[in-house]
């Protein structure tokens, strides 16, 4: 399986794609979206057989920073999880979106 791993933080991908700010902004934008606006900006992200998998970096009550999987997305395929959106995962002010791009 070759594999290949972008990590992008929230903050960087805000400033990367900071002209369609707006759309990525909101905390009813969902993973779909998100794909979508990583595609427009991403040529090697237009691949057809791509997963985009989604994690949530935070900060717990002692101050420790955790990672929890989120959401898995499909280049082209249908998935359970592309419709939800930040308001859905609880993210917060603080927090950062991780995001691994695979490929098979």
């Amino acid at each position: 399986m070759k594999k290949f791993t972008y990590t992008l933080g929230f903050l960087l991908l805000l400033w990367f794609f900071r002209i369609k700010l707006k759309k990525i902004y909101r905390k009813d934008a969902n993973l779909r979206e998100i794909v979508d606006l990583i595609k427009s900006g991403l040529p090697l992200a237009m691949k057809k057989d791509l997963k985009f998998k989604f994690y949530i970096i935070f900060q717990d009550s002692n101050g420790n920073m955790k990672k929890k999987e989120v959401g898995l997305v499909y280049s082209v395929k249908k998935s359970r999880d592309e419709f939800l959106t930040l308001a859905d995962l609880r993210f917060a002010i603080g927090d950062y979106l991780d995001l691994n791009i695979l490929s098979n």
